[in-house]
């Protein structure tokens, strides 16, 4: 990460990939809430801080309304509430992007480009988490820490449930 480190809870690997496409495709927001209290329970140690505040990676308005909510949301909630930090939810997707899964990591970075907005205050050397469920190539997560340093931010740690090795 050119903003900070990513840290993950697990491998994006079974049983923990079947239990985030159950949250994230399957509306059990409940395997959420689990997921993200395992993973805020293994951050911890002499590298991992307690952030000033904690931003989800937003959705798009299209893809919100078909799963009815952000999974990334959901996530960062939990993390926040574990932390007692707040959740900042002034960040915004600017426009529907395609679904990064099936792209390499050039195509993910132009998919990405451009596509994130930060419409709160001025973060002024804040220390943030950037939560979202899985971290592949971090094509997402630079656009958005990018946004997000723009904004101020000192330091952007990405933190997500699972990371692909």
């Amino acid at each position: 990460m050119r903003h900070g480190s990513a840290h993950a809870g697990f491998a994006y690997v079974e049983p923990v990939r079947a239990a985030l496409h159950r949250g994230k495709y399957g509306g059990d927001r409940r395997v959420l809430v689990e997921l993200a209290v395992m993973t805020s329970s293994r951050l911890s140690g002499p590298r991992i801080f307690t952030p000033d505040a904690v931003v989800a990676v937003p959705l798009g308005p299209r893809r919100r309304r078909q799963r009815g909510y952000n999974q990334s949301d959901v996530l960062a909630s939990v993390m926040a509430e574990a932390r007692d930090v707040p959740v900042l939810d002034e960040l915004s997707r600017t426009r529907d992007t395609r679904p990064q899964s099936a792209r390499d990591g050039a195509t993910r970075q132009s998919n990405v480009a451009d596509a994130f907005a930060w419409s709160g205050g001025d973060l002024a050397g804040a220390y943030l988490w950037l939560v979202d469920d899985v971290l592949t190539t971090g094509a997402t997560a630079e656009a958005v820490a990018s946004v997000l340093a723009r904004a101020g931010a000192a330091l952007i740690d990405v933190v997500v449930v699972a990371a692909v090795s």
